[in-house]
């Protein structure tokens, strides 16, 4: 396993079955590269678990056992988040649930009924 910082090739490449970078690691190594573990497999795949095993390293993401599915929340690149969750606005919850305007105090009294 080699943990590699910074994009400098590592003379190492041939000589390790996984490369785990904080940073992308894309050519680090020269073709055929190892198993990479870098800061875009965590984006894309979730946490990862490394078994080191005598017949090499085996990798078991947060994805693999999640699934891909419907309700299983897909990385966005932050180019196309158009603006920010409601609730990160000034005001917080409150001004963001029904629009941003505060809702009318006398909303809550009793309906009477209306003379003909």
């Amino acid at each position: 396993v080699l943990l590699a910082r910074g994009a400098d090739h590592s003379p190492w490449c041939s000589e390790v079955a996984l490369i785990v970078s904080a940073e992308p690691a894309r050519g680090l190594c020269p073709r055929p590269w190892p198993r990479l573990i870098d800061r875009f497999t965590v984006w894309r795949r979730g946490a990862q678990a490394i078994w080191l095993e005598p017949d090499g390293v085996r990798i078991y993401s947060d994805l693999d056992d999640r699934g891909s599915r419907p309700w299983v929340p897909v990385p966005v690149p932050s180019h196309q988040h158009s603006e920010p969750p409601p609730n990160s606005r000034k005001g917080g919850y409150a001004s963001s649930v029904a629009g941003t305007q505060p809702r009318d105090p006398s909303a809550n009294e009793p309906d009477t009924p209306s003379e003909p």
